[in-house]
């Protein structure tokens, strides 16, 4: 009893010493209850303590994060990292260190902590942006089969479309440069996965370079029968045929209109060329053929081209007249064609056929998605020529319509020769559109914009493709093709148009502007083989394609804003 007396009386002193000594008296008696062995208390007090260090560590290096002061981030975020497992802090910490480190470039630390990331935190919402950080940071330390692992792997991850996209077209980049052995790995690794389809595909073109065509002929059975729908599919020969044709000569064909009635185009598209080979801004030699305005002798020049001078790939011919034969001539012997100018969507639906600039049918469908999406109108009338290439142009834009809710009240052909459109734009007057979409040629346009406005349609939108791109339409179309709203490709970047300005020519010359945009971006074109120029050539040209939509104002063409295509 004593005892228990005594200690009642010892708690009521210390009760008594706090209320004389509030605040040094309270620390002391938490310290007392902490070293008497009150486990409840000792454990949180602990506990409170750890997670606060933890957190103000975290917040110290997110806030250096933030400010780009990768430096000092690194040495806080490492602390709780090393000192502070299991706290909440833990987490984002250990994500903003790897991300730290390969912003500082050091590679092989992002690796390390990217790894550890992965496996302690196998559901984390971070674990796709680590997974591509470690795809690029392996990439940047030449670890190509790495980079390819978590590529793919963050290719089949991240929930964003663009990133997706982003991330395909890197891995088959790296795919095209990988080892038989390394695809093979990825191959067993990815087996159940789509992309397995472009690691099938890219083995197959590795064993074909080594003369391995038993095994290349296997695997490309295996990707057809696991892949029925490929794009591949139906390839194999043309594979074969472009292996054998033996290494990359290095020159690279440029058909040119250099006489009879294109000429002068001619003449200015020389004059880039030979800026490019003083300036040395091309990895391979242009060796250039004249086409002489003519689509026979534009065959012969091909042929010349590819069976004398050993050409790897042609950039050309200029327009669809003279394309037309070389295209079929080209793909029969394998070997690629950029066309840099002509618009014609159906070159473009060729595998051995790139075409950097945007189509015609292209622009339709942007145009027919911003009338629809920006200026809110819903009623569409269209107007087109009796050519086969404008109908055809105009039933992308009316599906494109239909698809996206649209209505198109009216479609109105008429002969290429007539004088006036009375009864066309009558009919279509009596259906009440919100706007007309011209299926024509620039002069087509010049001609037709007065009549709508004089049959009192000028309360309708006037809408388009690139063939309102011109200033013949601005200065001639006057008053009647002001607001006309018109999809067009965007020009060449910056560094493209100060290289066309060294050469005198106009930025505004459509085909010189799309020709250097052309050689510009394959400045990168570089240490390929025959068997890959076709995917390289993808890689480096086609990209998403991002749209300029215009208007004209006081006769003067006037950019509204960009559109990416769907």
């Amino acid at each position: 009893m004593n005892s228990i007396s005594d200690t009642v009386k010892g708690q009521i002193s210390k009760i008594t010493l706090i209320r004389r000594y509030p605040i040094r008296a309270l620390s002391s008696f938490f310290l007392i209850l902490y070293f008497s062995g009150c486990p409840v208390i000792k454990r949180e007090f602990l506990k409170g303590s750890f997670e606060e260090q933890a957190s103000s560590l975290y917040e110290e290096g997110n806030n250096y994060f933030k400010a780009k002061e990768y430096e000092r981030a690194v040495i806080k975020l490492e602390q709780v990292v090393k000192n502070y497992q299991g706290t909440e802090a833990y987490e984002p910490s250990l994500y903003l260190l790897a991300f730290s480190y390969y912003r500082l470039s050091s590679f092989e630390k992002a690796i390390l902590y990217g790894k550890q990331f992965l496996k302690e935190f196998p559901n984390s919402n971070y674990y796709a942006k680590i997974l591509g950080m470690l795809g690029e940071a392996n990439l940047k330390i030449l670890k190509d089969y790495e980079a390819a692992y978590y590529l793919i792997k963050f290719h089949k991850s991240t929930v964003d479309s663009t990133e997706r996209e982003s991330a395909f077209d890197r891995i088959g980049t790296i795919l095209s440069h990988l080892s038989i052995a390394e695809l093979e790995k990825l191959h067993r690794t990815f087996m159940a996965e789509p992309i397995d389809e472009e690691i099938l595909y890219n083995l197959i073109k590795a064993e074909l370079r080594e003369g391995k065509e038993k095994e290349a002929r296997r695997d490309y059975e295996l990707l057809t029968r696991r892949f029925p729908n490929s794009s591949y599919a139906g390839k194999f020969e043309n594979l074969i045929r472009t292996a054998y044709m033996g290494r990359a000569t290095g020159n690279v064909g440029v058909l040119l209109p250099l006489s009879g009635k294109f000429s002068h185009y001619g003449a200015k598209l020389l004059e880039i060329i030979k800026n490019f080979e003083r300036n040395r801004y091309l990895p391979f030699n242009l060796v250039t053929c004249d086409t002489k305005s003519d689509p026979i002798e534009a065959i012969l020049a091909v042929r010349e081209l590819i069976e004398k001078k050993g050409v790897d790939f042609i950039i050309g011919p200029l327009f669809t007249i003279e394309a037309l034969g070389v295209v079929g001539f080209a793909s029969a012997h394998g070997v690629p064609v950029i066309i840099p100018t002509t618009p014609e969507m159906r070159f473009d639906q060729l595998s051995s056929v790139f075409m950097p600039g945007q189509t015609l049918e292209e622009q339709a469908r942007v145009i027919a998605r911003y009338s629809l999406n920006h200026l809110k109108l819903t009623r569409f009338a269209v107007l087109q020529p009796d050519l086969l290439k404008y109908k055809y142009l105009s039933n992308v834009f009316i599906d494109e319509i239909r698809r996206n809710n649209g209505e198109v009240v009216a479609v109105e052909t008429f002969d290429p020769d007539s004088v006036t459109l009375r009864w066309e734009l009558e009919r279509i007057k009596r259906k009440r559109p919100d706007a007309i979409f011209l299926s024509m040629d620039t002069d087509m346009i010049i001609n037709t914009a007065p009549q709508v406005f004089y049959y009192q349609l000028e309360g309708v939108k006037l809408l388009g493709v690139e063939t309102f791109y011109n200033e013949k339409v601005s200065r001639l179309g006057e008053r009647y093709v002001e607001y006309a709203v018109f999809a067009a490709p965007l020009g060449a970047d910056s560094s493209g148009l100060e290289e066309l300005e060294k050469t005198g020519i106009e930025a505004k010359d459509y085909i010189c502007r799309n020709f250097i945009q052309v050689l510009w971006k394959l400045r990168e074109f570089k240490n390929y083989e025959r068997v890959n120029i076709g995917e390289e050539l993808k890689n480096i040209l086609k990209g998403r394609g991002i749209f300029g939509i215009w208007t004209i104002k006081g006769g003067e063409l006037v950019k509204l804003t960009e559109m990416v295509e769907e």
